[in-house]
């Protein structure tokens, strides 16, 4: 998350920035978020671009996207670098069923940016959902019984729908899958 970024989310969340010789100064009207340690760090990281944030909004400047809004396959992705101790979460996070996609605030723990880091996970992630595509495909799937089957193409396809979406964000070529019928 960027600067700019923890401060739109901490503005939302009651607070007034003002700009100082060295940075900037917080004032709160209301409770503090359960975030607002972990924003208001990122914001301490970089004074110069929180007091530059000030400045471009005391000139009217707004910010349009928060940078919170992942799509599944990334929400995924983040998930496992939470998982691995190498990010954490920052307040709820929240799924928009009708989009599909994830709101979540998270830093990286790991010193590395966090594009970095999403973009490693991004593909460690890929790579294990086509190792478990292949997987289920070698599987001796033919054999099972109909409710089973059901239940192994519902997974299969849940599989499969996340790596179309990788290859249509990053431009890739779709996964192919030889089960019949996906």
């Amino acid at each position: 998350m960027t600067t700019w970024q923890a401060m739109n989310t901490l503005e939302r969340a009651g607070y007034i920035f003002a700009p100082t010789a060295e940075g900037v100064r917080a004032s709160l009207q209301g409770q503090p978020p359960a975030e607002a340690s972990a924003l208001l760090d990122i914001v301490r990281r970089d004074r110069e671009a929180a007091r530059a944030y000030v400045l471009a909004r005391q000139e009217g400047a707004t910010v349009v996207d928060d940078g919170c809004t992942y799509s599944l396959f990334d929400a995924l992705a983040i998930g496992q670098a939470v998982r691995k101790g190498e990010a954490r979460l920052l307040g709820k996070v929240i799924f928009h069923q009708q989009e599909m996609t994830v709101t979540a605030r998270w830093e990286p723990l790991t010193g590395e940016a966090s594009a970095e880091l999403l973009n490693r996970r991004r593909e460690c992630l890929k790579n294990a959902l086509e190792a478990r595509l292949k997987a289920m495909e070698n599987s001796r799937w033919e054999n099972l019984t109909a409710v089973e089957y059901d239940q192994f193409c519902a997974q299969y396809g849940r599989y499969y729908r996340l790596l179309e979406e990788y290859a249509n964000e990053n431009v890739l070529p779709v996964w192919r899958s030889p089960l019949p019928g996906k």
